[in-house]
């Protein structure tokens, strides 16, 4: 199998690790990669000169641009500036879950958990997690479309872990006035396994229940559509 020129996935795995670690090798990120990629069953992982290429573009950030990459922990990533300390309490309760599983989340899912946080206080943990995780998940592979951000809207804003918000949410999903973020996929740049958003989601807690990651990928199709948005199903 051919390696992809440029691997949103790999690369940002890349750069947290070196976000984490700048004196990391190439050498040591590439077992890095390889170890990450065995998660899901991936065996494409990037060439030696790729890596080298991505270090140099990774030295060349500014100390401003690097706060985005590595792991989340207090009080070091409000002293660093990576996040504000209003968000000491939701990278805590994170922290709370991933330090009993080995790990430490990531900034950028500490981030959004704050900002999910901050427009649904009232969500329990887990959905919050359910959207700030996907959210991260897609900003880690590329970018966040306007319908993933739609998605995410809605979901917070109908609260379909209520009783009384389910109903409404249902209904409109039906309608199709809203996109149903649990079964919203996230449109890889190269085919992935079923499991992907469970393997990412390892990554800042592992073993993390798949009921809080039971989101689906779709593949894209030639004109380089998710299969929803071009009028058909993922098989």
């Amino acid at each position: 199998m051919s390696r992809p020129k440029s691997d949103p996935w790999y690369r940002s795995i890349a750069f947290d690790l070196w976000g984490t670690n700048e004196r990391l090798s190439t050498a040591a990120v590439m077992r890095g990669l390889e170890k990450e990629a065995e998660k899901v069953g991936r065996t494409d992982s990037p060439s030696e000169s790729t890596v080298r290429r991505w270090r140099e573009e990774f030295r060349q950030l500014s100390a401003a641009q690097r706060l985005d990459y590595g792991l989340a922990r207090w009080p070091d990533a409000m002293e660093s500036g990576a996040l504000p300390w209003e968000a000491s309490a939701s990278l805590m309760e994170l922290l709370t879950h991933a330090l009993a599983k080995g790990a430490p989340p990531s900034v950028r899912l500490a981030r959004w958990h704050f900002h999910v946080s901050l427009a649904a206080p009232d969500a329990p943990w887990h959905e919050r997690l359910r959207v700030s995780g996907y959210l991260t998940a897609l900003e880690m592979i590329g970018s966040i479309s306007d319908k993933d951000r739609r998605a995410a809207e809605g979901y917070l804003a109908f609260k379909p872990w209520t009783e009384q918000g389910a109903a409404l949410y249902g209904r409109l999903v039906k309608e199709g006035k809203i996109t149903d973020l649990r079964i919203r996929g996230i449109a890889m740049t190269t085919e992935m396994p079923r499991d992907i958003t469970t393997a990412i989601f390892d990554m800042w807690i592992p073993g993390l229940p798949v009921s809080i990651t039971n989101l689906r990928v779709p593949r894209r199709n030639e004109a380089g559509l998710d299969e929803d948005e071009a009028g058909g199903s993922a098989p």
